[in-house]
């Protein structure tokens, strides 16, 4: 079952099939095909705190930064999308917040556009495919974990 209804605008374009690893966890939140309450249940609480505190759209970009490395290392997304955070935290680096979702998108548009007019930036559009996919990931994952962790509270 998928988490959430969220509008992503590029999600039947982009994958997480052309990731580069290490994955240190099973599941990981960057390869999903779908971010399910399965995957967020499997999740440590503290993993499931931690990243609940985020929202994407509207994120200060050392936060994105340091998301990515957190994350990486915590072995739930590639390499390529934890350098792309990184490259996009410093993009904005004076910024006080920045939606990087659609930061992203717009990215990932004019990399194709480039693709398909000169050709020879596939690898490119991969590696920001993968980005935006793990980000939309993590939207599903931070909007599953808040609601998860309002059901434990209930309960």
């Amino acid at each position: 079952m998928q988490v959430n209804a969220l509008n992503h605008t590029y999600a039947d374009q982009v994958s997480s099939h052309y990731s580069n690893g290490p994955f240190s966890t099973e599941n990981p939140i960057g390869l999903a095909d779908e971010v399910s309450d399965d995957i967020i249940s499997q999740k440590s609480e503290e993993l499931r705190n931690e990243i609940s505190e985020y929202n994407l759209r509207d994120i200060n970009p050392d936060d994105l930064r340091k998301l990515g490395g957190y994350l990486f290392e915590a072995g739930e997304i590639s390499g390529n999308a934890a350098s792309v955070f990184i490259m996009v935290g410093q993009d904005f680096g004076n910024e006080s917040s920045i939606d990087a979702i659609s930061h992203l998108e717009e990215r990932y548009a004019r990399i194709k556009e480039i693709d398909r007019q000169e050709q020879g930036f596939s690898e490119s559009v991969k590696i920001y495919g993968d980005a935006l996919h793990t980000l939309y990931n993590l939207e599903s994952f931070i909007k599953g974990s808040r609601e998860h962790i309002g059901i434990d509270v209930k309960v």
